[in-house]
């Protein structure tokens, strides 16, 4: 066994000798605040892709359980790549957003009992900021079709209509 792969298992088995290196290093850092300043910028410069990565998958499993990959690798499966809300394709896992009904988990959390399915980032804010309320988007849909057919045959609402004027004041 090399020193170092020693000095690994002596540090995962022995409580104490953790401590007491944790302690020098941290020590050390103080001490040297310029240059671990320096050091740990040089270092995420060279891993800070790897490193959000890595954030981004342990704050998912924080959120869903543990198994945020093979959740969401079989909802993938299951919608074919594609966001369960309107139905575009995403063009890679990352874009995909594991959705939930909030009123049986709170925020940042969800269960198999809610999981709905992987939404795009604008579907998920939009049913979030709606409170995934669907009469108030049936609402918001019926309004903005409305709203277009107004634009398409020319008649739109305007100032000039709303205040029965044929001009608009000014301040």
């Amino acid at each position: 066994m090399s020193d170092a792969a020693r000095e690994r298992e002596r540090y995962a088995t022995n409580p104490d000798y953790r401590r007491r290196r944790l302690a020098s290093g941290q020590r050390w850092r103080e001490a040297n605040r310029d240059k671990s300043r320096a050091a740990a910028r040089r270092w995420y410069h060279a891993n800070g892709e790897r490193e959000r990565e890595r954030i981004r998958i342990r704050n998912a499993n924080r959120r869903h359980g543990g198994n945020a990959a093979e959740i969401a690798d079989a909802f993938w499966v299951a919608q074919q790549g594609r966001c369960y809300l309107c139905e575009q394709p995403f063009a890679n896992k990352s874009e995909a957003f594991i959705d939930h009904d909030h009123r049986c988990c709170p925020r940042n959390r969800s269960c198999a009992d809610c999981r709905r399915g992987l939404a795009c980032d604008n579907c998920n804010q939009l049913i979030g900021r709606v409170r995934d309320d669907a009469t108030l988007l049936h609402l918001i849909a019926r309004n903005l079709e409305a709203a277009q057919q107004h634009a398409i045959a020319g008649d739109w609402l305007t100032a000039e209509k709303i205040l029965g004027t044929g001009t608009v004041a000014t301040p």
